[in-house]
């Protein structure tokens, strides 16, 4: 895992490549919206690669986000039950979710579906945090999470089996296929388990699922100056629950996009224009036991999605962004929306200079939703390297997130009259970075007002409406350590988040956090161990209590194709819960074996 508080570079969020250059390595992160920029951005972030996925063998992408600071995960039950993620406190649907650079949060529910996407098929994820409404428009009050899809060298072959408790089970075939100056990766993925008696309170039954996914994502150069790439994603899965009259679920979620990239030279100024055209439909059917889908409640969103971007770098100092959004919400549902389609449009600015030990960056956007007031939010930051070792950074920024259908068109109570939820961050970074250690610490001290509550007006009438204020602040530390036989991460988060009008705590966020991973290599054998606590939390007026997990990875390479993996999640079999009454995975073992030529 590589952290990067200050990027040495930031490229186009449509592009997935990883490349090196004089042994300088290019990164593609998500906090610029920029191509080919050489120069540092103040946005805190993280990058989680193929190989940290590979050796954590999580089994959802939940999971993995938990361990890294200022993360805290609630999930209604099992591994592929509804989950909640938040960032620095903001909830689940104030941050946004990205596959490849395209936009995943529902248009009726706001959040992502986390269930549907697969570890297996994932190169990296990318996570800043802060808002960054700025450069990428609504939902992005906590932060952003790039999950960019797996790629794989042309000629090579994977396959994957694993078994585990629960009855388990996972199947992957991989390959990737070369043409030209070009490469594409075909992928697809199987997963299912018995699961687990989801909630205490309901009927004792096992709730489990099936998951199928496939990928297609490659690229292509075209000429010296043209470069395309594409992706298409299709996941389907049957997950049973427990609630009132609804137990199981059919989701269906597929995405495709097409972007190029033109560089161009004007001046003596670089130039790099990109364009991407895709678009995302996610579909829900849930019904009883008896599967009567004819009785099942639909909702269905469809989101399509064009970006431009325009990267001019002037000199080795300053950097300019120019870009805009444009994308088309609808919705079909079992139950009639007084609306079932909106359009947004967002334009925005962002530039960066370094120069001398001092670092800048400067981002407006302007968003205009339709039939929602518009926004206009930004990001400021400074930063100054006091010494070789010891960076100090400040930054402030404005978010938003608009509201959803439910919010507004809900044939039964929905608000067309409601406001965007706003938010006001102030942030402090330093970062101290030496050999084999580095360490960063951020404070961080959100404001968002107008949020949006469902309660009852004076006719007993329950109606969302702009009535709630939330106050958060936040300490993340994250520290690495090479040496000491391997490598050593800790990450700690303090998180104050309180109604601004009842001084009560916001529901399901743990106020402690702290995790541990020691990573080593052993000739043949890499080893990795994950200790998680997680404080007390609210929900529902009662208290969660604290729990700690323990989880050990190995992977063994008995020839240079043929390796065989072995999990051990909660070894201690600790009873938790993240949400009131639902239950989790106690201890559990997983084993697989991987071919790869």
């Amino acid at each position: 895992m590589k952290r990067l508080t200050l990027a040495l570079a930031v490229a186009a969020a449509t592009s997935s490549m990883v490349s090196a250059d004089d042994g300088v390595e290019t990164i593609t992160v998500t906090a610029s919206r920029g191509a080919n920029v050489q120069l540092p951005t103040l946005a805190t972030h993280v990058v989680i690669e193929r190989s940290d996925i590979e050796l954590a063998q999580v089994e959802s992408v939940p999971e993995l986000l938990s361990r890294y600071a200022g993360i805290d995960v609630a999930t209604n039950g099992g591994r592929r039950q509804v989950a909640s993620v938040f960032t620095r406190g903001a909830s689940s649907d104030q941050t946004l979710v990205l596959v490849n650079g395209l936009r995943v949060n529902t248009a009726s529910s706001g959040g992502a579906t986390w269930n549907t996407m697969s570890p297996e098929l994932i190169e990296r994820i990318e996570i800043v945090k802060g808002p960054r409404a700025a450069v990428w428009g609504s939902d992005a009050i906590g932060g952003v999470i790039n999950i960019i899809t797996r790629e794989q060298a042309p000629g090579s072959v994977t396959l994957n089996a694993k078994y585990g408790t629960n009855n388990t089970q996972s199947y992957y075939l991989g390959t990737g296929v070369s043409h030209g100056n070009g490469a594409t990766t075909f992928a697809i993925n199987k997963e299912r388990s018995d699961g687990l008696d989801v909630l205490k309170t309901s009927e004792p039954d096992d709730d489990g699922y099936e998951n199928i996914s496939f990928t297609v994502n490659g690229n292509q150069t075209v000429t010296n100056a043209l470069s395309v790439n594409w992706l298409f994603k299709s996941s389907k899965q049957d997950v049973d629950f427990d609630s009132t009259y609804l137990n199981t679920s059919e989701n269906e979620n597929r995405e495709w996009q097409l972007a190029g990239n033109y560089q161009w030279t004007a001046s003596d100024i670089q130039n790099t224009a990109t364009l991407s055209v895709g678009a995302i439909k996610d579909k829900n059917l849930s019904f009883g036991n008896d599967r009567a889908k004819q009785d099942g409640d639909l909702f269905e969103t469809q989101s399509d999605q064009l970006s431009a971007t325009n990267t001019s770098i002037f000199n080795e100092s300053f950097t300019l962004v120019l870009g805009t959004d444009q994308y088309k919400e609808e919705m079909v549902s079992s139950t009639a929306f007084t609306q079932s389609e909106r359009r947004v449009e967002g334009y925005f600015g962002h530039g960066l200079f370094s120069q001398n030990g001092v670092t800048a960056e400067v981002a407006v956007r302007y968003d205009d939703v339709e039939n929602i007031d518009s926004e206009t939010t930004y990001n400021l930051g400074v930063g100054y390297q006091i010494t070789d070792e010891i960076q100090l950074s400040v930054a402030k920024g404005t978010g938003f997130k608009a509201p959803t259908f439910n919010d507004l068109y809900y044939p039964y109570g929905g608000n067309p009259d409601l406001l965007s939820e706003t938010s006001d961050t102030e942030e402090v970074n330093v970062t101290y970075v030496k050999n084999a250690f580095d360490l960063t610490v951020s404070y961080y001290n959100t404001d968002i007002e107008n949020l949006i509550e469902w309660a009852p007006d004076a006719d007993n009438v329950w109606q969302p409406r702009n009535l709630s204020q939330a106050d958060i602040s936040g300490i993340d530390i994250t520290a690495n350590y090479s040496g000491l036989g391997g490598n050593h991460t800790f990450n700690y988060g303090y998180l104050d988040a309180v109604d601004g009008a009842t001084g009560s705590r916001l529901v399901r966020r743990a106020k402690n956090q702290f995790s541990y991973q020691f990573t080593a290599s052993f000739d043949t054998t890499d080893l990795m161990l994950n200790y998680e606590y997680k404080g007390d939390r609210m929900d529902s007026g009662v208290e969660l209590d604290s729990y700690q997990l323990v989880d050990v990875s190995v992977n063994h390479r008995f020839t240079e194709a043929i390796s065989v993996k072995l999990k051990l999640h909660n070894v201690f079999d600790e009873e938790y819960e993240t949400v009131l009454n639902y239950q989790t995975l106690g201890r559990a073992v997983y084993l697989s074996i991987n071919y790869q030529m």
